[in-house]
């Protein structure tokens, strides 16, 4: 095996599919659901809020167990003017990932959008356990400090 140009300028889809070759066929469709996943989600960086919620929930549909594109849907809704849907997706991404800091700290931010202040109360407190428990900077927990604070 030497390196052929043609190898090297083939598709990415067409090099992914081939080599998974052999693998089973629900081996293989999960392959392409998380190629296509991918795909719409680098799409949706790019379009208008509204247009990226579309193709964000083809994403989420592809990939129901991923907390990447719930998280990105829930940034297109809150862009999109719909922060009550966007708290359901945020609560997607928690539940799928529970110790991921970033995921409390943007739901609790729109829970205080929303005027549920126990419930951002509640996230930014937890935001702070999971801060303490990473060892965060000073700096991030004082950030979290302060927008508990605010709730």
């Amino acid at each position: 095996g030497r390196f052929m140009p043609a190898d090297v300028a083939a598709p990415k889809r067409q090099s992914l599919l081939e080599s998974i070759k052999g693998v089973s066929k629900s081996e293989k469709r999960r392959a392409e659901a998380i190629t296509q996943a991918k795909l719409l989600l680098e799409q949706a960086a790019s379009a208008e809020p509204a247009e990226a919620v579309l193709l964000l929930t083809e994403a989420v549909s592809l990939r129901p167990g991923d907390a990447v594109y719930f998280e990105a849907r829930a940034r297109a809704l809150h862009a999109n003017g719909d922060p009550r849907r966007a708290l359901y997706d945020w609560s997607m991404a928690v539940q799928l990932e529970p110790a991921c800091l970033s995921h409390r700290m943007r739901r609790a931010a729109v829970y205080q959008v929303v005027d549920d202040p126990v419930r951002a109360i509640d996230d930014f407190t937890e935001a702070i356990r999971l801060a303490v428990g990473a060892d965060a900077a000073p700096s991030t927990l004082g950030g979290i400090h302060a927008a508990r604070g605010a709730a």
